[in-house]
This record gives C-alpha cells, sequence and structure tokens, in this order.
C-alpha cells in the first residue's frame, strides 16, 4: 500500500523539462483571440500622448526614443511590451535597466498599475521575484533585467525576442550598447521580426550607438515624421523619436489627460529659475530639453562633432563611411583635403606603450593656410607593436628589408611613402618607449623626438582652443574621435581634477605631443638687425652707465604677475603672415 502511494505521488508529479515542454504545447495551442487584442490594444493606444501614440505604433524593426524628464518615455515602453503580449502568442519582450532594482522602480509597479487601469488584472500572472509579466491567453512575458548583472545578460545570447528595450541608454557603457545590439540579441531578432528599441535622456558624452541614433542631423536614424519623404523609402536604420514635457503640457486639455507629465514640466521650471539656468545651461538642455550638449566641467577635450543643427564641426569623413586601414586609409585622406593648398605638410605623432596599444596620429596642415587648421589622416591603435612592426608601417617591407642588410634605402613605402618624411615625428618615451626609439634609429634610420610631456594641462588647453574655433578635424569613428568626445576628468578628494588612469587615452596622447611639437616650429620671421657702428656702439655704451631705475613694488594683496612655463603655450603658429617655417632641432 505504501508502494501504491509512493507511485501515485510520483505519477503526479512531472520533471521541470517535462513541465516546461508542457507549457509550450499549451502556448502553441492557444487560439489569439483578435477581437480581444484588438480592444486591448485600442485601449493602450488611445491612453497615450500624440507623441507616445507614433513611438507605440510605429513598425521599424529599431526604434529610438530622446525625451526630456517626465515625459511619458517610460510608459511608452510598457505599452509597446503590453501590445506585443496581447496580440502574439508566447512573444518574448525584455526590458534592459541600469540594474534590476532600477527596473523594479522605473517600470514593475507601474506596469502592474496599468494592467489594472485596463481591467486586465485577472489576465495577467506577475513573478515578483524574477519581475516578469505573463499574458495567460497568450503565454507571452514581458521580463525586466539589469545590465549590472553580467550573466543575466549573458543568458540573453542567442535567444530570439520579439523586442527588446534598452531604457536610460545614454547612461549605459557605450560598449555595453553595442555588444547588446550585434553580439547578443540583434544576431536573433530576425527570425522573430524582433525590434530593438533604445531610449532615454540624452547625456554629455557625445559618442555611441544612442548619440548616433537621435543626435540633430544624423545619418543613422530617420525621423518618424520623415516617413513617408521620398529619401527614406526603403530606410532600414533607425526610426527617432524626439519630444518633451513641454510639448505635452502644451496640448489642449493636457493637464486632464496626462496630469503627471504636466505637473512635471511645471516642476521643471521651478528649478530652472531656482537653479539660475539659462536656455543654454548644458543640464537643462539635456534633462529637460532633449538636447545633447557636453558638459565643458567633466569633459577634458572640447570636441564638438556637429553644431546644434546637425553640421559637422570637429568631425570629418574624408572618405564617407567606408571603412579603410593602413596606407588605403592615409591616401583616401589626403586626396580629400582642401585642393586650394598644394604645400600640405605632414605631422607624426605616437604613443608607445609597453602593455597599452601602440597609437599612431598623423596631422595634415598647409603653411598657407591664414585659418591655420589641422586635419587628421590617419589613425592607427594596435598591442604589441616592435620595432620591425613600427618601421614596417612608416617605411615599408621594401626599405626594411634592406636597412636589416645594412644597405642604403633611396626610397620609402609605407605611410612615408603617402606623405613623403614628415617635418615632425615624435613620440613618448614611457615603458619601452626609449628603446624602440634607439632601435628606429640605428637599425631603420627613422629618428623620432622625444615627446614634449611637460604641462601637459596646457597642451590640452591649445588642443581645445582648435577645436573650440573650429579649427581641428579628426576622422569619424577613429579612436582619437571616440576619446577626444569621451574622456573626463576625474575630480580627486581634494577637489581638484585629473585623468582617470583606467581611461584608454593613447591616441588622444599621440595628439596633443604632435600638436605641441607643431606649434615649437612655428614663429614669426626675426627682426632684421642694424649693423652697429661707432655711434651706436658710443650710445649703448652711456645707457650702459645710467643707474638702472628701480623696479615698482607690488602693492600689498595685489596678485603677482603671471609666469609663463612650458606647459603653457602661445597659439599655435603665432607668426601674424604665417609663412615663416623654422624647422625644429629634432
Amino acid at each position: 500500500m505504501a508502494s501504491g502511494s509512493r507511485n501515485r505521488r510520483g505519477s503526479a508529479r512531472a520533471k521541470p523539462h517535462e513541465r516546461s515542454k508542457a507549457a509550450q504545447q499549451h502556448f502553441a495551442a492557444i487560439d489569439l483571440d483578435r477581437e480581444w487584442a484588438s480592444l486591448v490594444e485600442k485601449k493602450i493606444v488611445d491612453s497615450c500622448h500624440p507623441k507616445q501614440r507614433d513611438a507605440v505604433l510605429d513598425p521599424s524593426r529599431r526604434v529610438s526614443l530622446l525625451t526630456g524628464r517626465g515625459s511619458g518615455k517610460t510608459g511608452t515602453l510598457r505599452a509597446r511590451a503590453l501590445i506585443k503580449c496581447v496580440t502574439r502568442k508566447n512573444a518574448r519582450v525584455i526590458f534592459i535597466a541600469l540594474s534590476k532594482d532600477n527596473a523594479e522602480e522605473l517600470l514593475w509597479f507601474e506596469l502592474k498599475e496599468m494592467v489594472a487601469r485596463l481591467g486586465l488584472t485577472h489576465e495577467f500572472t506577475f513573478h515578483d521575484t524574477k519581475l516578469r509579466a505573463t499574458c495567460k491567453r497568450t503565454g507571452s512575458t514581458y521580463r525586466l533585467v539589469g545590465a549590472d548583472d553580467k550573466k543575466q545578460i549573458e543568458k540573453l545570447r542567442g535567444r530570439p525576442f520579439d523586442e527588446v528595450q534598452l531604457d536610460e541608454a545614454a547612461s549605459h557603457d557605450r560598449v555595453l550598447v553595442e555588444f547588446l545590439i550585434k553580439r547578443v540579441v540583434g544576431p536573433r531578432l530576425g527570425e522573430r521580426g524582433g525590434v530593438f528599441v533604445i531610449a532615454g535622456t540624452p547625456g554629455h558624452v557625445l559618442a555611441g550607438v544612442f548619440y548616433e541614433a537621435t543626435r540633430l542631423g544624423g545619418d543613422k536614424h530617420r525621423p518618424y515624421e520623415d516617413r513617408d519623404n521620398p529619401e527614406f523609402a526603403k530606410w532600414k536604420g533607425w526610426s527617432s523619436h524626439w519630444w518633451t514635457a513641454e510639448q505635452v503640457a502644451l496640448i489642449p486639455s493636457a493637464a486632464l489627460l496626462w496630469p503627471n507629465i504636466v505637473a512635471n514640466w511645471e516642476e521643471a521650471l521651478v528649478e530652472k529659475e531656482t537653479e539660475q539656468w539659462g536656455d543654454d545651461n548644458p543640464v537643462w538642455l539635456r534633462e529637460y530639453m532633449a538636447r545633447w550638449a557636453s558638459d565643458d566641467t567633466t569633459s577634458i577635450y572640447q570636441y564638438q562633432a556637429h553644431t546644434k543643427d546637425g553640421q559637422p564641426f570637429n568631425e570629418w569623413k574624408p572618405f564617407g563611411d567606408r571603412k579603410l586601414e593602413g596606407v588605403a586609409m592615409l591616401e583616401a585622406a589626403v586626396a580629400a583635403l582642401p585642393k586650394e593648398f598644394d604645400d600640405y605638410l605632414f605631422g607624426y605623432g605616437q604613443d608607445l606603450g609597453a602593455k597599452d596599444p601602440y597609437a599612431l596620429n598623423i596631422v595634415a596642415f598647409s603653411p598657407s593656410d591664414r585659418k591655420r587648421r589641422f586635419w587628421h589622416v590617419f589613425s592607427f591603435e594596435k598591442r604589441k607593436m616592435y620595432a620591425k612592426t613600427i618601421a614596417t608601417l612608416l617605411i615599408g617591407e621594401e626599405a626594411v628589408a634592406k636597412a636589416m642588410r645594412g644597405e642604403v634605402y633611396t626610397e620609402t613605402g609605407g605611410l612615408f611613402g603617402v606623405t613623403g618624411w614628415p617635418v615632425a615625428i615624435v613620440a613618448d618615451l614611457a615603458g619601452l618607449g626609449e628603446t624602440l626609439i634607439d632601435e628606429l634609429a640605428l637599425v631603420y634610420g627613422i629618428t623620432i623626438k622625444a615627446a614634449e610631456k611637460a604641462g601637459k594641462f596646457g597642451a590640452i588647453e591649445v588642443v581645445n582652443g582648435d577645436l573650440t574655433d573650429g579649427r581641428m578635424y579628426v576622422i569619424a569613428g577613429t579612436p582619437l574621435a571616440t576619446q577626444l568626445a569621451t574622456l573626463q576628468w576625474k575630480v580627486d578628494d581634494f577637489g581638484q581634477r585629473k585623468e582617470n588612469k583606467s581611461d584608454a587615452n593613447h591616441s588622444s596622447d599621440s595628439w596633443i605631443y604632435i600638436r605641441t611639437e607643431l606649434g615649437g616650429m612655428f614663429s614669426a620671421p626675426p627682426e632684421d638687425k642694424p649693423k652697429a657702428t661707432d655711434e651706436t656702439r658710443g650710445a649703448a655704451r652711456s645707457a650702459a652707465a645710467k643707474p638702472k631705475a628701480k623696479k615698482k613694488p607690488r602693492e600689498e594683496g595685489s596678485a603677482p604677475p603671471p609666469k609663463r612655463d612650458r606647459g603653457e603655450f602661445d597659439s599655435l603658429l603665432s607668426s601674424g603672415d604665417f609663412n615663416q617655417l623654422e624647422w625644429g632641432n629634432g
């Protein structure tokens, strides 16, 4: 009898994989109630304000939302997810927040309230521990995860989804965003016709997928309101949506229909007045006006890829969106230099790390250019670069082979074959740099000057002057462009700004090294001194015999006169006529 009892208990319990299989069969057998689903979808859409409605109904496969604070962005994501859950069988929708706690605070409780308002409480089950909502009629699920849990993110790899939503995209690591889109979930969205949605307020770092998918005038996205324009007839890129709480508050009857958004906007105006923010304050622009704006107090470099109206400023695309490397990159960039000059000169800046990547960036400029502009024409970063591989990159394989045989080479290939011998080539001597420079000079005949590293902050200021004045153009998508756009100051315990040593700055360092070196190569032409005569010699002796006037004492409490050192640089190419070139000692 005991045995029979055990058998009955055993037959009543299914193994986990059997329960999962049975659930899948149950969901597959569900006959979608399309009339019910249509009614629910209509209720959801009717509750949205016009900007939300466009974003909720957008059928694109790549959707971006750039919104101001408190304007209904998270509600848009909830609405999209619920519509997917009620209109599709066994749909899988994922919401990714900065952390699991953040996901719970932002969306979980509001999701339950939204389901209740729609009268669907009996249609959904909620698993509070796993933050997973399931529609019982369709078997579809909406799950919330945190990007800080790398194991959970990795579990998403290789699984098909109907929609993946990344919230506060500007606050996520830029590498993670690209990793999710290109490697983790992107490759499996196709089989379900899945959608990737990135949403958030703008950040102060003007770079990354979210920036390119939302910035004003960007070519990686198409504003939703322009979807019917002929030029977007076959558009497959990001479909972008932009709005602020102010736009919603100006809609008639907004206070009755969307009182929370109107209250958020009124509070924003109070905060603006309290903080005395101007219309161009970067915090105001980002958080409430949904506009990308860098913060001068945190960014090391004042790199601005585009103007506010989306026109290129410091960004340069000499070969369009083509992916070029090595000599081909340099040739294409040099060919794209303005044709008004035919006397371009080139400078090479290098960062020779022992464990860090070797970085090389080349700048082009014309002594005839009165605007004193600088064009970035080559970018390279790679680990494990030794003297021979560096020499091959610079002068080509044939010249290297001759040099190693002790022969004299008269022609060069490689990068020098395009630019000729540069007017300046500098490198950081940290790590193994000094050893590499000696070998490059003794074996391959490539003389490289040690970079001027004293007064680095001053050198950064000079580069920032070029950037803000629009005299410096950097190839888009290169490590140099990324570093100039993203590097941030780190404030120590004493409130002093310092570089964050954990941030990659190999290309940006090589850039300021060559920029500093070029600054010392140009100066005004020396004045012609008249030949000395007996009369002038006598006048000089008389002047020397006169007692010298005492210096006027500095008034108590006044600031001492400014001192200049090698780290404080005058404006590059200080010559008024910009035509006198003085070759450096190196």
